[in-house]
């Protein structure tokens, strides 16, 4: 178990939405003066001596690129932010410190670096809610509870012995789906033979929440990963006693 130690926020300068996101996000983070570094994302690619480049540059560990069929790794958007989690892993290891992950949509609610994190599991921070003001966590977030699956990469810690078995799954089995998927859904993945055996931990009552429009509640998927209806839920997949308990009524 170790205290967190750092903090990193994945953003897309030249994306109009996610510069507003940063705009938001700095706003909560002035309020808990949460110091924290930026994490320019990886962007899609064009050609695969492009990727090549890339990965060679600044993810070696990921070659050869044959290994991977998920997509050309730089090929999309989705394979982009999984390549971008996997270079703060890659971090993580070289600053041997445990680490706090968001993505642009995070919102941090009240301070929680006092919460220890434990080796070998993926802590997520926060569910997905479609209105900000939704939800206030009711207490001091203490307790975690085991989950089978969360919601998506936007808000949550690792140490450094957990990032080398995040790596280490990438490196001995190749990237078949996005990270959302691979590490944090893990269900009905055409793609996907070897899910990661890394517990999920969520904190209660969550710290955080992860803001997804109201327009985005369900989109439909079109790689049959998830629902039988064949929709893929962009909400919670769980709710925690905290989280029940902090939501606020209309």
């Amino acid at each position: 178990m170790s205290r967190i130690d750092q903090y990193y926020y994945l953003y897309t300068p030249s994306s109009e939405i996610s510069m507003k996101e940063k705009n938001e996000f700095e706003k909560y983070t002035s309020k808990l003066n949460l110091e924290y570094e930026t994490i320019e994302s990886f962007v899609p690619t064009s050609s695969i001596e492009e990727t090549y480049d890339i990965v060679k540059e600044k993810l070696p560990f990921l070659l050869p690129l044959e290994k991977h069929t998920w997509p050309n790794l730089l090929g999309s958007g989705t394979g982009a932010c999984g390549c971008s989690n996997y270079y703060m892993w890659q971090k993580v290891i070289e600053t041997n410190k445990t680490t706090v992950i968001f993505e642009h949509d995070a919102r941090p609610l009240i301070h929680f670096d006092h919460i220890e994190i434990p080796d070998n599991c993926i802590v997520v921070l926060g569910p997905r809610v479609t209105d900000i003001n939704s939800y206030f966590p009711p207490r001091k977030a203490d307790t975690y509870y085991r989950v089978e699956r969360h919601g998506g990469s936007a808000a949550y810690a690792i140490t450094p012995k957990t990032a080398k078995l995040l790596i280490d799954h990438l490196c001995e089995y190749g990237v078949y789906d996005d990270v959302d998927q691979t590490f944090f859904l893990r269900s009905n993945s055409k793609n996907i033979s070897n899910y990661i055996e890394v517990p999920i931990l969520a904190v209660d009552p969550p710290p955080c929440v992860v803001v997804v429009g109201e327009n985005n509640k369900m989109k439909k998927s079109t790689l049959g990963r998830v629902s039988d209806n064949g929709m893929q839920s962009n909400l919670n997949l769980y709710i925690t006693p905290g989280f029940k308990e902090g939501l606020k009524n209309d």
